[in-house]
């Protein structure tokens, strides 16, 4: 009798969830389900309650000031990850945002800094904006970061013109991607990655005549996507959503309204 009371003295521990989760390994490719990513604070608000319903954790980038005001909230301007538990920022983000980057610290990421300042106007905001799609990294030599290049390693790098590639870039797998970028799927062609050409245009961002796939969507899973509006809209909505159907892959669409681009997602950790 009294080994059974010291026995139910105590809780059961076995009964208590254990949250397993770890660093994403190769950038915005996850292998598990996504648990936690950054985006801009400016879109928070609309975005954050879906992404929470989704098992997602989302960080705040704060607002960039460094930038055209219109492109403030936009994630790859400010942030890169360069894979595992390494992730580059900006230079004045870095040094005006202490609370943001002990924040990252605490998550247990190592937090670089960029060495060359950042220009207010393209394609001198672009240091950081590379597109890595496993074994590939899309990327303009001219503009981005020295950091950038010391820090990501174990890509073949193909050269574009356009400086802006990850927000133009859609990373679907590994040597596959969506962009209407032409000289992106004349690269992504000549290096034999797989594509889906789509029109340009037909994507929000206020203040200019059009935003990119790659700034409107992001994978939360190898088999689900999420992108910021629906694709109604878009005149390759369809020829999209059968791209993935054939890859085993689901959309899901953070809001009702048309795509609009963010800047993407800056994915973190997954289950």
């Amino acid at each position: 009798m009294f080994a059974m009371l010291f026995m139910r003295s105590f809780p059961d521990r076995t009964a208590l969830p254990i949250k397993r989760e770890r660093f994403i390994c190769r950038p915005n490719l996850p292998q598990g389900k996504v648990n936690c990513l950054l985006i801009g604070e400016k879109y928070a608000p609309e975005l954050e309650n879906p992404l929470n319903n989704e098992g997602v954790e989302v960080i705040r980038i704060p607002g960039n000031l460094n930038v055209d005001s219109k492109l403030s909230g936009h994630a790859d301007l400010s942030v890169i990850h360069a894979g595992e538990n390494k992730l580059i920022l900006q230079k004045r983000i870095y040094i005006e945002n202490p609370d943001f980057v002990d924040r990252l610290v605490a998550e247990g990421f190592r937090v670089i800094k960029t060495e060359n300042e950042q220009g207010r106007e393209y394609p001198f905001d672009a240091g950081l904006n590379v597109c890595a799609a496993g074994d590939f990294m899309f990327f303009n030599p001219d503009y981005t970061d020295p950091v950038v290049f010391r820090s990501m390693t174990g890509c073949k790098n193909i050269t574009v013109r356009q400086a802006y590639a990850k927000c133009s870039v859609c990373v679907i797998a590994s040597g596959v991607i969506i962009s209407s970028d032409p000289g992106i799927i004349s690269a992504a062609e000549k290096h034999s990655v797989h594509f889906l050409r789509i029109t340009p245009g037909h994507i929000s961002l206020p203040g200019f005549n059009s935003g990119f796939i790659g700034g409107s969507s992001f994978l939360l899973s190898e088999n689900l996507i999420a992108f910021t509006g629906n694709l109604n809209n878009h005149p390759d909505g369809h020829k999209i959503e059968e791209f993935l159907v054939e890859r085993n892959m689901k959309p899901i669409y953070l809001t009702k309204r048309p795509l609009f681009d963010i800047g993407g997602a800056i994915l973190l950790k997954e289950e």
